[in-house]
């Protein structure tokens, strides 16, 4: 691992968190326990996280000594202290979790100290928000300060405007299936459905688009439609008398299904969430960015049948598939309890890794690189659909490059599907991609999304220079710290 920043330690969870399924877990933290002791015990319906308890190891901590403790304590004086930088959150929950300041983020800036949080922008070391900052954010933040977004990445990170972008470029069409754009398409959209929909197949029945709002996440507004009269009708449903935009993807009738339980026989609908780090975007459109190697393997919550119109066969995210809670993704309708499935949400998640090895023993030897090489080439040409850097995009808030006054970069998250001859196809790109490792109510904390997620923070801001008194804004010190770190350049 480059730099000084590193993994955090898995949580070790107790008490309600891995008692009778987490059925009764609130999802907020016990703050007794994270002051010392939890009276309730097991009993206790909120979490009892020991890696968030202050940041102390309260299991060994309450069976060590008093002398223990003192001669710690002791040894604590005598190590000279080390200057903190600070870093500052900006309406951040959606992204880190509902409790930003216990998230994998803060762990990894602040588990040795070399970090702490700051409510003052004036005096922080890293911006880390929602958006690229305004006002008197931007007005206020430090000389050097790194920020963890450009201005004017909303043309890829809005379903519309990548869309958009992407009829500009040479290979847009083969990476992303077609779009239209609504209400404004809403006439091409019919005539291209009427065009290519026999009514008389027997793929008629199935699924052929996927209906999105333009702006938005975790699948809200989001449905599957056979048709076009379909896909229209929901968009005036869905508005409620409000103005809104929605995109009409076309669906990849042959997605690439697991078996991911032995056992089941079923096949679940798969996709891909790739992370790539945007460091570097010039005034003519060039942009230096890294993909990471590892990411998340994202399952429906139910069996794939191209003809079921459920859109929990067909929709992969994890808040769509389990409908923004890991309880109802396996509430019992027969009143049975012991159906209960608490860690649902999470067996519907692989890493990269996982992937690999099962692609490997499915589909033969080079069938993952194969996959990997789509993933690159999708992230390549979704980047260099980025538009010229228009210097009166932004003019308060320039690019990184030479003596800006500030650093920026943005962490995005790209969603793609593999079909089943393995070819990757982009379906959107993400400003605001989920670093947490709890469910939605911040319960139960899924190992693989905290492997992978906490090593992604920690080699970001080792790739960055972000704890180093001089980083650089030399490209070669940052492929230098890149080679050090699992982000390959792309």
């Amino acid at each position: 691992m480059a730099g000084p920043f590193r993994p955090p330690e898995p949580a070790r969870q107790t008490g309600a968190s891995s008692e009778k399924g987490g059925r009764r877990l609130s999802g907020r933290p016990c703050w007794n326990f994270a002051k010392g002791k939890c009276s309730y015990g097991d009993a206790c319906a909120y979490l009892h996280d020991v890696a968030t308890a202050r940041g102390r190891d309260l299991s060994s901590d309450e069976t060590r000594s008093s002398e223990e403790k003192r001669d710690d304590a002791d040894d604590a004086d005598d190590v000279t202290p080390q200057p903190t930088l600070l870093y500052f959150l900006h309406k951040s929950q959606q992204q880190l979790g509902a409790d930003p300041a216990r998230s994998l983020l803060a762990r990894v800036l602040e588990q040795d100290g070399l970090f702490a949080q700051t409510r003052d922008v004036k005096s922080c070391r890293l911006f880390w928000g929602c958006a690229s900052p305004t006002g008197p954010h931007l007005a206020n933040l430090p000389h050097g300060a790194f920020v963890n977004h450009f201005p004017g990445t909303t043309a890829i990170t809005h379903k519309h405007r990548l869309a958009e972008r992407l009829r500009l470029h040479p290979e847009g069409d083969a990476i992303a299936p077609k779009t239209f754009i609504l209400p404004s398409e809403e006439k091409q959209f019919a005539a291209y459905d009427a065009e290519t929909h026999d009514a008389s197949s027997a793929d008629a029945a199935g699924a052929r688009w996927i209906v999105k709002r333009a702006v938005g996440g975790e699948g809200r507004g989001t449905t599957v439609a056979r048709n076009a009269n379909e896909a229209l009708e929901w968009t005036r449903t869905d508005a409620g008398g409000r103005e809104r935009t929605w995109v009409a993807q076309k669906y990849v009738a042959n997605p690439l299904a697991f078996e991911t339980q032995s056992d089941s026989g079923e096949r679940l609908k798969a996709d891909l969430r790739a992370y790539v780090l945007l460091t570097r975007w010039n005034d003519d459109g060039t942009y230096t960015a890294y993909v990471y190697t590892d990411g998340l393997v994202r399952f429906a919550a139910k069996a794939w049948d191209p003809y079921d119109m459920d859109p929990r066969v067909h929709l992969t995210n994890n808040a769509a598939a389990t409908d923004r809670t890991h309880e109802r993704a396996s509430t019992p309708t027969d009143g049975d309890s012991s159906t209960w499935d608490p860690d649902a949400h999470f067996k519907r998640n692989w890493s990269f890794k996982s992937l690999e090895a099962e692609l490997e023993k499915t589909r033969g030897h080079g069938s993952y690189d194969s996959v990997w090489a789509g993933v690159r080439r999708a992230a390549t040409v979704a980047l260099s659909s980025l538009p010229k850097r228009e210097r009166d995009l932004s003019p308060e808030c320039p690019s990184s490059i030479g003596d800006s006054p500030r650093r920026h970069f943005e962490l995005l998250g790209m969603d793609l599907l593999v079909d089943d001859a393995l070819a990757v196809w982009l379906l959107e790109v993400n400003s605001g991609p989920s670093l947490g490792a709890g469910t939605k109510l911040g319960g139960r904390v899924s190992g693989t999304h905290h492997e992978v997620k906490g090593s992604l923070v920690a080699d970001v801001f080792n790739l960055l220079g972000i704890g180093e008194d001089d980083p650089g804004a030399d490209e070669r010190d940052e492929l230098r710290r890149a080679s050090l770190t699992r982000f390959q350049p792309l």
